[in-house]
């Protein structure tokens, strides 16, 4: 019993059989060895019922005990735990952007007008809007559903699902950025771990862990020229630029304004305006990834007995469609990590892999993506034959 409850190793939990045994000891000590403690005394059954409940208790300290640390707290207990560092979990959210229709002038695009993507997602309009008599214009809209599936590229929002009279097109000039499902316990415990670890100062380390606070920033790269002349990939002197997958422009100008140093100026294609402690504005340039379109094709695909091709298809897109996504900037496509992801797919026996960057080429060369581009794929660029 010397060992229960905390010390130095931590906190020790003892088992119900523990429990019952120390009761055993002693009900022995106080009434003889011979009292009879058997499942069929009054006595015996009554320390096991005191042992039962003392497990419970010994269980309700532990988790007590559990919930002070972001290894173990779960729940509201580890959502407090962030929150001493100034952290919360993210909660799912809704991509958005902007739509861009055309038609008639005058024709009015109601506010809950619904477009949809190449992935089927669809969004809604927020407010209404009037065709202008240039013969287009930009409302605002957001995701239908919450998740990343409302993350669309730019150019990716064709579709009109409600047709509305004299509104011939849609399209989506930038992003629709922003959407997440809800932040996964395993997930907050490693935004955790980075902002506790988080880099001090105003090197080009804590300028990107800063920016991968921002929700929704899926990867970030911190270029920087710390000499008088321009460099060979445009930044000037003395300047930082950070190439950021994913966010809210906004949020990332304030993560790199707040670490940045004094003097150091900032260069990308990207920018948004932060107003200084002073009042000032501040622009703070940045840039986005060009997205490098993955085809990838799967023939003679072979399944096992008890599967359906269909089921199998879409789990292989889902496989490709996460590992690609996740490459983030700068990450090339080796053909045979797409290899390795199909393989992991249960009820794939035998197929034929082929990849390309245009949809027209295909081969097992390997794609290359710069330092400033990112892989992209979705469920439409995987296709069998």
């Amino acid at each position: 019993m010397d060992d229960w409850g905390i010390s130095a190793a931590g906190f020790r939990r003892p088992g119900y059989t523990e429990l019952l045994d120390a009761y055993e000891q002693q009900a022995k000590a106080k009434f003889g060895n011979d009292i009879n403690l058997s499942v069929r005394s009054i006595l015996g059954l009554m320390l096991r019922i005191y042992a039962w409940f003392s497990s419970l208790m010994w269980q309700l300290a532990e988790d007590v005990y559990n919930a002070g640390y972001v290894d173990t707290a779960t729940g509201i207990s580890l959502a407090r735990i962030g929150a001493i560092i100034g952290i919360r979990p993210y909660i799912a959210a809704k991509a958005t952007g902007e739509l861009t229709f055309t038609g008639e002038a005058g024709a009015i695009i109601p506010a809950g007008m619904i477009a949809a993507a190449t992935n089927r997602a669809q969004f809604v309009t927020l407010s209404e809007a009037k065709i202008g008599n240039d013969g287009t214009a930009t409302v605002s809209a957001r995701a239908y559903d919450v998740g990343p599936d409302g993350n669309a590229a730019a150019a990716t929002i064709t579709t009109i699902v409600t047709p509305i009279a004299d509104i011939d097109t849609v399209t989506n000039a930038a992003a629709f950025e922003g959407g997440r499902n809800r932040e996964t316990e395993a997930e907050f415990r490693a935004r955790y771990y980075r902002s506790v670890k988080r880099v001090s100062g105003a090197n080009t380390d804590a300028i990107r862990e800063e920016i991968l606070t921002v929700p929704g920033v899926q990867h970030a790269i911190v270029y920087e020229n710390c000499t008088d002349s321009a460099n060979t990939a445009g930044l000037p002197a003395h300047s930082i630029e950070a190439v950021v997958l994913g966010g809210q422009d906004m949020a990332i100008a304030r993560a790199i304004w707040a670490r940045k140093a004094a003097g150091i100026q900032t260069y990308g294609s990207s920018n948004a305006t932060v107003i200084d402690a002073s009042g000032n504005n501040q622009t703070v340039n940045f840039s986005r990834p060009n997205q490098v379109a993955i085809y990838v094709r799967i023939a003679d695909l072979q399944i096992k007995p008890g599967y359906t091709a269909a089921d199998v298809q879409n789990r292989i897109k889902a496989a490709l469609i996460s590992y690609i996504g996740a490459l983030g900037v700068g990450g090339g496509v080796y053909y045979t990590r797409l290899i390795e992801q199909v393989n992991k797919v249960e009820g794939v026996t035998d197929y034929r892999l082929t990849v390309s960057n245009n949809g027209t080429a295909y081969g097992i060369a390997n794609i290359g993506v710069s330092s400033r581009q990112t892989a992209y794929i979705d469920g439409d660029k995987v296709v069998f034959s």
